[in-house]
Order: C-alpha cells, then structure tokens, then sequence
C-alpha cells in the first residue's frame, strides 16, 4: 500500500511539473502585440523600419560616434537578461561592396564569405546577408558600393523578436541606401 501512496504522489508531482511549465512557456513565448513600425534615421546614409512591440517599447537609442548605434529596448519584468535587449546598428566601409571587390577567397566556409554564398537581395534590390550562427547574436548585414550596415540583435529572442524573426523580417524588407 505504500508503494501505490508512493507512485500517486509521484503521478501528481509530474503532472503538476508539467501543468506549471506549460503555463510558464505559453506566458513565456506568447507573441508580443506590434504596436507600431519605427522608421531608424540615427545615422546618415540608409533607412529602415523596425517593428515596436507592447512591452517591448524603444527606451533610448544611442548614438556612439559616427558610425554607431544602439537602440535599447524596455523588457517585460519577468525575465531577467544578462544584457539588456538592443540592437547595434554599424555603419562601415568594410562592408561596401567596392572595398570587397577581390577579398572574396575562395574555399572558405560559405558563412565566412562577405557577401556569403547565400545573400539575398531585398525589394529594392539590396544585397543582405541574415546570418544564424549560434555563436554570435542574429546578424544582418547589407553591402552597399561604399559602405555596408551591420544590425545585431542582442538578448531579443523573446517575446516578438524570436524564431519567426518579425523585426528582421521588417528591417529586411524596408533597408534601403540613400542617394
């Protein structure tokens, strides 16, 4: 009989484990309301527009010299991050695409190569680069003829920014150079 008392306690503990987590990831990974779309003029030279999300508004955005900067993000209170969510936009001729003309070497890996063997180009017919590694935050980059802009994204996977890439899905599809 101790055995029986054992094993239904053991049943109610799982099944109590596994009610709490589901309830933690649906409020967890719940898709943020978009709010409204941004257009970024922090540097000169390029455009594009980023999605806002409810709770997930543009704090500040910082601009750090000339060629640099950092749209920080307010957070939902119930996650904690070790950085606080941004994206760096850089700007830099070592991604224009007259500076790159004969770096490309060839029989390296596909992801090392600017522009990689899987660019893409956007509607208005941008070559862009959205790289996933895991080992540095989700990329993008767009190689212009004297210059390229690199858009990290840092701590944004939850929470509107995650795997269905909404913000980069905008970003893509609205960057454009200016005359």
């Amino acid at each position: 009989m101790n055995n029986k008392k054992i094993i239904i306690i053991v049943v109610v503990l799982v099944l109590l484990l596994i009610i709490a987590t589901a309830t933690v990831m649906i409020l967890f990974f719940k898709k943020s309301k978009l709010i409204e779309n941004k257009k970024f003029s922090c540097l000169a030279g390029f455009t594009f527009e980023y999605p806002v999300f409810k709770n997930w508004e543009v704090k500040t955005i910082e601009k750090k010299g000339e060629n640099e900067c950092i749209i920080w993000f307010n957070w939902p209170g119930n996650i904690l991050f070790a950085v606080p969510p941004n994206i760096m936009v850089s700007k830099t001729k070592e991604l224009g695409l007259d500076y790159l003309n004969g770096i490309r070497i060839e029989g390296i890996s596909p992801m090392d190569r600017i522009p990689s063997s899987f660019a893409k180009t956007n509607p208005q017919n941008i070559l862009y680069d959205n790289i996933s590694d895991p080992t540095i935050p989700p990329t993008l980059r767009f190689y212009g003829k004297d210059f390229g802009v690199r858009i990290e994204a840092y701590s944004t996977e939850e929470m509107g920014f995650g795997k269905d890439q909404v913000f980069f899905k905008k970003v893509i599809s609205s960057f454009n150079f200016l005359p």
